[in-house]
């Protein structure tokens, strides 16, 4: 059921007009009706105030459990909360639910959790993509105003885009990562789902604050997103020529070609570039080798003593190996990560890797240099069915749409914006990124494309 709660306008309103006690009802009536692997149903505040929101489950709450959708941390009890939650609560945003993901972040299909897949919002045939499928699922429902998830490579951007909200990530270290279970902290970014980019700027304002708790944490230049997403750009855009090679899917195609033909028609420059195709088929490369050698530091307190469920084991280290209960998916990386970390390996492939990172972000630079935006498809083909994913056992890593992780390896932000349909009743959409640091200009054209796709 597609219910008037879209926008966190909405759900103000209804706690003004009904109170908050019947409002909680509301939400618990509405997650009752989904399937428990869709969210964590047992964290919804009963006397919680304020509007309900969506936590992944990769945030850590004192005195509340925090899975990460993993079996060794089923019971793992956090001493402290994440900047985030913090900032969230003494913005009278305390009353969440925590929302189901991919294994420790591990995994883009929605499927590799622990207690269960998180189908397609629109259609439940389909994959929702991950790791923060939980969270784009309720938000699409229109269940939550918004929710939390964190993006590694693509790990919001492509779930918003498969199920038909917006999804936003601010350029790297200017929400704290404090209390988050990192899977690869130089590519991870806070990052959020709403159903406007007004509430995108909302949060933004919330979560874009220093807080001193976390190293990599920038202080941002803008005062309020929210108050200037309205202010006049005259953008210059930038979209990779060629691109119909890239795309597969007509309907797709042409959703992309018209949201070019509007920003022409509305006087903005738009100018096809050739960004160098050797790095471009670099970028899952780059990506799979770091951010898998820095899983298995960001994962290696997960003995079962330190941190975790503890199995039985004559010594130290096979009470680590019988505690270790991971998913295939987790295994899988932790495997690579160790290879590509081990012997002549690091030099070879890991170090050369970081070597490749270097040149990509030399090169978006010198493609950015004198414009705003880089503007692409979010996904290149239509999500695949659930059932002929199971099916084949490939792996996540068979199912990226790599172009998105332009913005994780140059740590840029980028926002996923909805713009038409495809077959079987789903969604395709559109990728702004901008320089780092240029956040405030991407939430004005998506405002500005918004209006667009409404009219």
């Amino acid at each position: 059921m597609k219910n008037s709660l879209r926008n966190i306008e909405d759900h103000k309103l209804y706690i003004k007009k009904h109170g908050q006690d019947k409002y909680n009802k509301y939400i618990n009536s509405e997650l009752s009706k989904l399937k428990l692997s869709n969210s964590f149903y047992n964290t919804v505040a009963k006397n919680g105030k304020g509007i309900v929101f969506g936590l992944k489950d990769n945030y850590v709450n004192k005195d509340m459990i925090s899975t990460a959708s993993t079996n060794i941390l089923k019971k793992y009890n956090s001493p402290f909360s994440s900047d985030v939650s913090e900032l969230l609560c003494n913005q009278k945003l305390c009353n969440f639910i925590r929302t189901n993901m991919d294994e420790l972040a591990m995994g883009g299909l929605g499927i590799f959790s622990n207690i269960g897949i998180v189908p397609n919002a629109l259609n439940d045939k389909y994959i929702s993509a991950g790791s923060s499928s939980g969270s784009a699922y309720l938000v699409s429902k229109n269940i939550l105003p918004f929710a939390i998830g964190s993006d590694t490579g693509d790990s919001v951007i492509k779930p918003a885009a498969y199920n038909k909200v917006i999804g936003f990530k601010p350029t790297w270290g200017l929400v704290s990562r404090y209390g988050l279970m990192d899977f690869s902290p130089s590519f991870d970014h806070v990052a959020w789902f709403t159903n406007s980019v007004k509430d995108t700027a909302y949060i933004a304002d919330i979560l874009i604050k220093n807080t001193n708790n976390e190293q990599t944490n920038i202080k941002s230049k803008e005062k309020s997103y929210l108050k200037n997403i309205d202010n006049k750009i005259n953008f210059k855009i930038l979209v990779f020529k060629n691109i119909d090679k890239i795309l597969t899917n007509k309907k797709i195609l042409n959703n992309y070609n018209d949201s070019v033909k509007n920003l022409i028609s509305l006087g903005y420059k738009v100018k096809e570039i050739e960004f160098n195709i050797n790095l471009l088929e670099s970028i899952p490369f780059i990506y799979l080798i770091i951010t898998n050698a820095e899983s298995l530091s960001s994962n290696f307190n997960l003995t079962g003593i330190n941190f975790g469920k503890r199995n039985k084991g004559k010594d130290y280290k096979e009470i680590t190996l019988n505690s270790r209960d991971f998913g295939k998916e987790a295994r899988r990386r932790f495997l690579l990560g160790e290879f590509v970390m081990s012997g002549e390996n690091m030099e070879n492939i890991f170090l050369n890797a970081k070597k490749l990172r270097s040149l990509f972000i030399k090169e978006f630079n010198r493609v950015m240099k004198s414009s705003d935006i880089l503007l692409l498809p979010t996904i290149n083909t239509k999500p695949e069915k659930i059932s002929d994913v199971l099916r084949s056992k490939k792996n996540s890593f068979s199912y990226n749409d790599s172009l998105n992780q332009i913005a994780n390896i140059t740590g840029s932000p980028s926002l996923s914006l909805p713009n038409g349909s495809i077959e079987d009743n789903l969604s395709s959409s559109i990728t702004l990124i901008s320089k780092p640091f240029e956040d405030q200009k991407i939430l004005n054209l998506a405002k500005i494309l918004e209006g667009l796709s409404n009219e």
